[in-house]
């Protein structure tokens, strides 16, 4: 609960990190069909579900998603941060649809049993540090017949980020390497972690590249890092200026930063 109260107050206070993050994965993307679509579109569709979202970040899936939301669907968004939850309230408040609001910690959801149809949680189990008891929490107030869609990324994902930031501070040893912040729950290791509950699982990928122009992109990417685990900073302020000429540099040389994406789905039934 430690990680995820640290969390709430330094990455996810309010909306700046997690922004940061969504502009260049979206700006810079190759793929023209949009993630939250995608995801959207691997929901099994009912015409009456309550609907959870755990860790709803800014309420992007719903605002993408708008025109497509079945109309009896009961929706309940939630995540840790009270901050990020009034960004999502505001962001959903002209979509002519009614959402629910909580914050809602996943290791204690306090929700009754078996009470969800759909539940969802979106590139965020990573961050959660006992995920077995958020796992039996999900399982808890899921109902018998209904379905948690966990979405994730390769351990891999934006590799050639993390090799520039390398590249970069090759002179610097005592400085912190950027870390995979989906290293925890992956493309690669989530099915493992996800059976023991789940056992009737299937994992759907989306693939994608990212082809980057802007120094001040991937500047930003790395700043929204710092202290996304405690007490790590990944880009110190005294070497902003340094690491924007840096990237610049590369990309006047190259015409572009490529980088390739990997992201994915776990569809979990009882």
């Amino acid at each position: 609960m430690e990680n995820s109260r640290q969390l709430g107050e330094q990455q996810y206070a309010d909306a700046a990190n997690f922004n940061a993050r969504i502009y260049l994965n979206s700006k810079f993307k190759t793929n023209p069909y949009p993630w939250p679509a995608w995801v959207f579109d691997q929901i099994e569709k009912q015409d009456y579900c309550r609907v959870l979202e755990l860790g709803c970040g800014t309420g992007l899936l719903w605002q993408v998603n708008t025109k497509r939301i079945p109309a009896f669907w009961e929706i309940l968004l939630s995540d840790y941060s009270q901050g990020m939850l009034a960004d999502t309230q505001k962001n959903l408040s002209n979509i002519d649809r009614k959402f629910s609001y909580q914050v809602i910690n996943v290791e204690d959801i306090g929700l009754p049993d078996h009470s969800f149809d759909i539940l969802i949680a979106n590139n965020m189990l990573y961050h959660i540090s006992n995920r077995e008891k958020a796992f039996q929490e999900i399982k808890r107030v899921l109902k018998e017949s209904g379905v948690f869609y966990a979405a994730t990324a390769s351990e891999n994902n934006t590799y050639e980020l993390r090799l520039l930031l390398r590249e970069f501070k090759k002179n610097q040893p005592s400085s912190a390497p950027a870390p995979s912040v989906v290293s925890n729950f992956s493309l690669e290791n989530g099915a493992d972690q996800l059976q023991k509950f789940f056992p009737n699982l299937e994992m759907r990928r989306y693939d994608d590249s990212l082809v980057i122009t802007e120094a001040t992109a991937i500047v930003n990417y790395f700043l929204s890092l710092n202290d996304i685990y405690e007490g790590k900073i990944i880009l110190p302020e005294d070497q902003i200026e340094q690491f924007r000429n840096f990237i610049s540099k590369k990309i006047a040389d190259n015409g572009n930063i490529s980088v390739a994406k990997s992201s994915g789905i776990f569809i979990c039934k009882n």
